[in-house]
């Protein structure tokens, strides 16, 4: 559950700053071509990252056991230093 949690939520807040990025820095009235084109991609590529997240939950360790399996080996790492 908590993999599909943050499968779904960092996507959702990346696109919300990224939002508010397009809207500050690309106004609608300044950029009137460019704006629509921005907001498109983000849209685009916070469905392919929640997809690729999705995937990599169903077909592959996930989220956590990824975050876990790093944190050890970075872990071992430092052990023999």
């Amino acid at each position: 559950m908590i993999d599909l949690g943050l499968a779904v939520v960092l996507p959702l807040h990346c696109h919300l700053g990224f939002g508010a990025i397009v809207t500050d820095y690309l106004p609608k009235r300044k950029f009137p071509r460019v704006y629509p084109i921005s907001k498109g991609l983000l849209i685009a590529g916070t469905g392919t990252a929640i997809y690729g997240l999705w995937s990599f939950n169903t077909k592959d360790v996930g989220i956590c056991e990824a975050v876990s399996t790093l944190w050890n080996s970075n872990q071992d790492l430092v052990d023999n230093e």
